[in-house]
């Protein structure tokens, strides 16, 4: 054994890919509506013992974050013709946006709290959907 993988092999992992990639953009709606419980628990865990605000708020907290996440994206995707890098820069001002809201809706809590926080949360979130999104591309590799 050299180590090579085969090359039949590598060319069906990423055809698997593409086809998962390309599901998930058609269904991009889905998928976010799908993850909204997942967000929302992992904000919850980061604001564990404040607010003392149980999960069905934390859903609508969550949708209210996303919907504004989405208004940047649009502007974005709307700007990128005449803009470098639109959907980039939008994508961080509604990271940076969504950190302020939850900072706003903790106004009796210290903010710099909230924020350290909020981006706990959202990195639970990202390291959920990552460990999602590898167990869909495995799934599409073995069914594929």
């Amino acid at each position: 054994m050299s180590g090579n993988p085969d090359p039949d092999a590598v060319l069906a992992a990423q055809d698997s890919a593409r086809a998962v990639q390309a599901w998930a953009n058609h269904h991009f709606a889905a998928i976010t509506l799908l993850l909204l419980p997942v967000e929302a628990l992992a904000l919850r865990v980061a604001f564990h013992r404040v607010g003392g605000l149980n999960y069905p708020e934390w859903l609508v907290i969550s949708t209210f974050v996303t919907v504004q996440a989405f208004m940047f994206w649009i502007a974005g995707l709307l700007l990128q013709r005449w803009v470098p890098g639109a959907p980039g820069w939008a994508m961080s001002f509604a990271i940076v946006f969504q950190l302020f809201s939850l900072a706003q809706f903790f106004a009796g809590y210290p903010w710099w709290k909230s924020v350290l926080r909020g981006v706990l949360g959202l990195c639970l979130y990202a390291v959920v959907q990552s460990v999602l999104t590898v167990v869909a591309f495995e799934l599409a590799a073995l069914v594929g």
